[in-house]
């Protein structure tokens, strides 16, 4: 029997999402028995990967503030973990036998920090003491000076860490108190400050998917890498090499894939001995709204009945807004009573009415300067040949379905 010559059946594009290295989407409708439809609940997805970074390619992560590092390892491990409180130091019980206090040091791994960053205090066994009684009856506990608390492990080689959460400075105390209620305090400065926030952005406002440039102008000494909070749930981590300026984040999607709109604050965060900062805010973008959907155009070649016409399948993609980054392509061909299209491996498959949604797939084709092209797999031949394809804007939008069709009958 001769196929029905009208465009193939394009109904759902099951799963359209963009992926990198030529991603597959599911197919069209059959193209027998069915009228053509359009399902609007797939688009693509680009994979939001700002690979261009001034001296390694950056990975893009969980939108959760990376973890810190501890800016001083002890050299035990604690028997305890110190647990962080308000409260002031334990009740003892008065020998007034014992009038003796008990005497010691700290030190602390930083006098100087950012808001985010973490101070550590160090003091082992022979940093403190409390005459002929042993260690283990001397309970020491440390006051941050804003507000919180922290107790030592007893009589081992211990260290506790604080990290700031704002800015100020602070007295960290540290009272050492012997089992008669003698006590002794131990008392160092220190300042926590906001970290710079100098970054600048050579556009005020973007399209969905619009690079820019973005310049951290200020690095403070001793930092070893810095983090760009993008403002729409993503970041990405630079290795501080001596290169200031590198092309921006793009905007597509926030959270559960709805598109990115609306200002957007740029934040940085500095890393360094004392690990990561608490961002702050360096400056703000303009993600613009997009209201335009994109076109498609697919070229028919003058001769389109030579099998050599269709090596390619070209087309143009075109949008108002945002721009369209390429197009999704369907390719079917029927010959000798059967039908084929191209399965997820680029491979023509023999498909009908019930296997045509699980074999069927589509593919995408990125356009460059508005134009796209697709290689159609070996083993087309001669008979009847549809080539489909429909695009996508950054904001998600998508044309209609275009398709050509040709009946090849020379090589």
């Amino acid at each position: 029997m001769k196929p029905r010559l009208a465009r193939p059946l394009l109904a759902a594009i099951v799963g359209g999402a963009l992926a990198a290295g030529g991603a597959v989407a599911a197919s069209p409708a059959y193209a027998r028995d069915v009228p053509v439809t359009a399902d609007e609940s797939s688009s693509p997805s680009p994979v939001v990967t700002p690979s261009e970074t001034p001296s390694e390619t950056p990975s893009e992560t969980p939108s959760e503030t990376p973890s810190e590092t501890p800016s001083e390892t002890p050299s035990e491990t604690p028997s305890q973990t110190p647990s962080e409180t308000t409260s002031a130091t334990p009740t003892q019980t008065t020998d007034p036998g014992d009038t003796q206090k008990p005497t010691g040091s700290f030190r602390l791994s930083a006098t100087s920090i950012w808001t985010g960053q973490g101070i550590t205090v160090n003091q082992n066994t022979s940093e403190y003491g409390d005459g002929a009684n042993a260690d283990s009856t001397v309970t020491r506990v440390v006051n941050w000076g804003d507000g919180t608390s922290s107790r030592f492990a007893s009589a081992t080689t211990t260290w506790v860490r604080h990290n700031y959460k704002r800015a100020g400075s602070f007295t960290i105390a540290e009272r050492l108190t012997d089992a008669a209620g003698n006590f002794t305090e131990l008392k160092r400065a220190v300042s926590v400050r906001t970290a710079p926030t100098a970054i600048s952005l050579d556009k005020k406002s973007v399209w969905n998917g619009e690079r820019y440039n973005v310049t951290v102008r200020a690095v403070p000494a001793g930092t070893t890498s810095y983090v760009l909070y993008w403002g729409d749930g993503f970041y990405n981590e630079y290795r501080w090499t001596g290169k200031r300026s590198f092309p921006g984040h793009y905007y597509h999607y926030k959270g559960t894939r709805s598109v990115v709109t609306g200002y957007r604050p740029t934040q940085i965060a500095y890393r360094n001995a004392n690990g990561l900062s608490t961002p702050v805010t360096g400056a703000t973008i303009y993600v613009k709204k997009d209201s335009w959907t994109p076109t498609v155009k697919i070229n028919k070649p003058s001769s389109s009945n030579r099998l050599k016409s269709w090596k390619y399948v070209t087309g143009t993609a075109s949008d108002k807004g945002s721009g369209a980054p390429g197009v999704w392509v369907f390719l079917e061909k029927y010959s000798n009573g059967k039908d084929y299209c191209l399965n997820k491996n680029r491979k023509w498959q023999r498909v009908n009415e019930s296997t045509w949604d699980s074999v069927c797939y589509s593919f995408w084709a990125p356009t460059v300067k508005g134009k796209w092209k697709f290689k159609v797999p070996a083993g087309l031949g001669k008979g009847y040949f549809w080539a489909s394809a429909y695009a996508v804007d950054w904001a998600d939008h998508r044309s209609k379905w275009k398709t050509v069709e040709a009946k090849i009958t020379r090589s």
